[in-house]
């Protein structure tokens, strides 16, 4: 939990292993419209880099490539990782690894501690 809090004020990307109830909450986030997604990606297609004014959390059940320009990480299905924490302004984008990729993501402190209290 403090590397969590350390990384919402930092400029770099911070990478999780969600257990099954932070991510049953994180889903759950699609009921009060708090969830957005990008996908599906159809494989190699991806999200250019970009930046956003609020921190966030991604997360995918498929395989994706998360990039910030510098740094390349495999997160998603039977991968060390399956989010990643993104902090404001920081350059990220994604490449699907296979068909039908989704990744999720919520904005705002609020909705990434409902996830990370899921625990």
């Amino acid at each position: 939990m403090i590397g969590v809090l350390v990384a919402m004020t930092s400029m770099k990307p911070f990478f999780l292993k969600l257990d099954n109830d932070q991510l049953n909450t994180f889903h759950q986030l699609k009921t009060t419209n708090d969830l957005k997604s990008h996908g599906p990606l159809t494989k190699g297609s991806g999200v250019p880099i970009h930046t956003h004014d609020e921190t966030a959390v991604y997360a995918t059940t498929q395989i994706a490539e998360f990039h910030d320009g510098t740094m390349k990480k495999v997160i998603g299905r039977d991968q060390d990782y399956n989010a990643v924490l993104v902090p404001k302004e920081c350059r990220h984008g994604w490449l699907a690894l296979e068909n039908g990729t989704k990744i999720e993501h919520a904005f705002g402190v609020e909705n990434i501690m409902k996830v990370f209290l899921a625990a």
